[in-house]
């Protein structure tokens, strides 16, 4: 579920908005799935359903949408089937080819938003137009749509990525057509792409045909090459693209980015471009991932502008008697509790680090597939000791889950001791605290190591012929030996 207001820089109105989502797997052959969008002038309900089926994955909805506008009220509906499917013998991913169908009534968001506006910056230029003149023509809503195009009628929509054999590389090829009521025009955009590597350096060539900013179609290419390299020990890399038109040159980049400290926590991004006109923009960004935050900041200028930003992301997450942060931002999260194992790595991931109660949360799952929690030692580990270090959990999408470690909360003690007479201790005897309860053993050169959650302060030996008793033990290899009389 979402809430909040609208703003686009070429729209006047914010508008609030609610919008949500429920998504419900009945079985492994079966997901149902339900939505809606409500606005002061906008109403949506979606509902539909998606079949994992032998021959590939197929999903189908229906839209229904009330539009009001500036002087009527419009409904209609959105019909959409859309088709995936990856066939392993030929490595071949039909990502998406969908085809929907729209009734005239029928108003995306977004186009409502720009339909209202359109309409109200006309009608401004009317009334303008009337008071000085006392007189002007009028124009319908429908007028506006009619120039404007705004209502799609049917759309399909293509992508097809092709792996060749023997490492060269990958084919990828996309296109949309669509059609509009109140307009005989139908807009096709496609892209024919392909991408490989030579060592670890790696370029991707495409060609494209698009409707430009003039409303003219123009085809368009497209090249782009990253070269790794290795900056301070650390891995950087150089990216690099050019874009042309079959008329003109459209713009070029540079990048320069990399990762440095420990663990890669600072990422760094050096840009330039320069686009046709002579437009040239240089910017720099970068981010800290601590393990609560990540923190960033961003300078960039151009001809006729410069801008600096700051920002943070991360997750915090309440639950009974703890709250809990983390440096990204998820949907669908865990919490691990290993209680009292202080500093434990999860998933081998440095910032995501157990805290003093043994409590971590993991910020990202996949929902609707087993996820494996692992925990590992570092050099701050303290406290209890994990019994088992791996878990799984299968979460529903959007749900936050809770996995509990096992864990032995007793801490290693060690000291050294010996008999009346000096001798050092049979090795591996026994050690019981004073409630009789087995806490150790006796280790070479006589050095007795306890396990206990507070140390002892009595420690029974079983001896050949009996037991001997050590009394407030001296604790730690740097004190003197203590006696077990």
């Amino acid at each position: 579920m979402v809430a909040g207001k609208v703003h686009q820089n070429t729209l006047d109105a914010e508008p609030a908005f609610l919008q949500a989502t429920l998504r419900y797997g009945f079985n492994n052959l079966i997901t149902g799935y339900t939505g809606t969008i409500l606005s002061d002038n906008y109403q949506a309900g979606l509902i539909g359903t998606g079949w994992n089926l032998p021959f590939g994955a197929v999903s189908v909805d229906v839209t229904h949408a009330k539009t009001t506008l500036q002087d009527r009220t419009d409904s209609g509906q959105s019909f959409r089937v859309s088709y995936s499917k990856f066939i392993d013998t030929t490595a071949t991913n039909f990502t998406l080819a969908a085809y929907r169908y729209s009734t005239k009534g029928y108003y995306s968001f977004s186009d409502a938003l720009y339909s209202r506006e359109g309409y109200r910056r006309l009608k401004e230029q009317y009334d303008d137009y009337k008071d000085q003149f006392g007189v002007a023509p009028e124009m319908s809503l429908g007028t506006w749509d009619a120039l404007r195009a705004a209502q799609p009628k049917n759309t399909l929509t293509l992508n097809l990525n092709q792996r060749l054999a023997d490492n060269w590389g990958t084919v990828f090829i996309s296109g949309t057509q669509r059609d509009y009521w109140n307009s005989q025009q139908t807009t096709r955009e496609y892209q024919a792409g392909y991408s490989n590597a030579i060592g670890r350096a790696s370029y991707t060539l495409s060609a494209s045909r698009v409707r430009n900013s003039e409303s003219e179609e123009e085809t368009r290419f497209y090249l782009s090459l990253s070269l790794p390299f290795s900056l301070f020990d650390n891995n950087a890399w150089i990216t690099s693209s050019v874009t042309a038109s079959d008329s003109h040159y459209e713009q070029s980049n540079i990048s320069m980015s990399g990762n440095a400290l420990e663990s890669n926590r600072l990422s760094y991004t050096l840009s330039g471009s320069n686009a046709r006109g002579g437009n040239n923009t240089a910017s720099v960004n970068t981010a800290y991932r601590s393990n609560f935050a990540t923190l960033g900041g961003s300078y960039s200028e151009s001809s006729d502008y410069r801008q600096t930003g700051l920002s943070g992301r991360g997750s915090l997450v309440a639950f009974p008697w703890h709250v809990l942060a983390s440096n990204e931002t998820g949907t669908t999260m865990t919490i691990v509790d290993a209680p009292q194992a202080e500093g434990l790595m999860v998933n081998g991931d440095e910032s995501i680090v157990t805290n003093h109660d043994g409590v971590a949360l993991v910020p990202y799952a996949t929902p609707y597939r087993k996820n494996s929690i692992t925990l590992s030692e570092t050099p701050g580990s303290t406290g209890a000791e994990v019994l088992g270090n791996i878990a799984n959990v299968a979460p529903y999408d959007g749900a936050v889950n809770y996995v509990r470690f096992e864990t032995d909360k007793r801490q290693s003690w060690v000291l050294q001791a010996t008999r009346q007479d000096g001798k050092p201790l049979p090795f591996g005897t026994e050690v019981l605290d004073e409630r009789g309860e087995s806490v150790g053993y006796v280790g070479q050169a006589s050095i007795l190591y306890i396990r206990a959650e507070q140390p002892p302060q009595t420690l029974n030996v079983h001896l050949r012929g009996g037991k001997c008793e050590i009394s407030s033990p001296a604790w730690g290899l740097n004190s003197p030996p203590s006696v077990c009389h």
